[in-house]
């Protein structure tokens, strides 16, 4: 964990102040990597309603962040882990399936990049020396996300998983978001210079990350293998318990409690 927070902070001192690049397309400036992770949530949801109930969101999975497992549950009002006595076995979760419905989508927003580092560029500038040279003179990228799968539990089947006493225990009586799925796939972060010249290529972390760059700032950081990239999440507010089963109420996280979640979980990472 050290070293990351070492390569975030690097990063960062790495691009502040960069400008003036030649761009592939117009575009929008939009910030940061997280703004653009939160397009691509909406326009996720939105091509693939099978997918998800009306009282799920997409919460973008920070930089450097291993990520919950389905099941846990967190406190509505800071974020915090609740408790792991929740978590669904492996042999309890769906399988996996593709969104085939939602596009090969390239965000058309450019973000920069020492607003909110993707934690691909943060273990591209961890492993190749020369890289760090070239990106800050690009402190603009874009990103893509493709070949995308999700897990998401049916209500019913998240119902008789979290009805352990050990779990139904912790719940009564609070307001809760509960991670009840993932969304995985692949992730490419370009700069807004286009590649040119002479282009170098680097594999790193056994086979899971490919590196492209120039020596003009131009660049392409991409996942060879499928990540975790969104988590699933709906909030319930259970009662207090009286007589049967332990009830609750589910409804739809605010946009502002997605924004807290997102929030406190980089801000714990990065006091780590």
């Amino acid at each position: 964990m050290v070293k990351t927070v070492i390569a975030w902070t690097m990063l960062s001192l790495l691009v502040v102040g960069c400008a003036g690049t030649t761009s592939r397309s117009p575009g929008r400036d939009i910030g940061d990597y997280v703004n653009v992770k939160r397009e691509y949530a909406k326009a996720i949801m939105q091509a693939s309603p099978e997918t998800f109930s009306s009282q799920n969101k997409l919460v973008p999975i920070p930089p450097l962040t291993v990520p919950y497992s389905i099941g846990s549950v967190l406190l509505k009002e800071t974020g915090e882990p609740l408790t792991d006595s929740c978590v669904l076995s492996t042999s309890q979760l769906p399988a996996s399936l593709p969104l085939t419905s939602v596009p090969e989508m390239t965000s058309q927003s450019t973000f920069m990049i020492d607003l909110g580092v993707p934690k691909l560029l943060a273990e591209a500038i961890n492993h190749v020396v020369d890289f760090k040279t070239y990106l800050k003179n690009s402190g603009r990228a874009s990103l893509r996300l493709f070949e995308l799968s999700g897990i998401n539990v049916a209500r019913d089947n998240l119902d008789k998983a979290m009805a352990r006493p050990a779990c139904h225990n912790v719940l009564e009586g609070r307001e809760v978001i509960v991670v009840r799925g993932v969304i995985t796939g692949k992730e490419r972060i370009t700069s807004t210079k286009a590649l040119s010249g002479s282009v170098k290529t680097k594999i790193l972390d056994k086979d899971a990350v490919e590196i492209k760059y120039d020596t003009n700032g131009g660049y392409e950081v991409s996942n060879i293998k499928a990540e975790p990239k969104f988590w699933i999440v709906s909030e319930r507010h259970y009662k207090e318990r009286e007589r049967g089963p332990l009830a609750y109420e589910e409804v739809t996280p605010s946009d502002a409690t997605v924004d807290m979640l997102y929030g406190t979980i980089s801000k714990r990472l990065q006091s780590n």
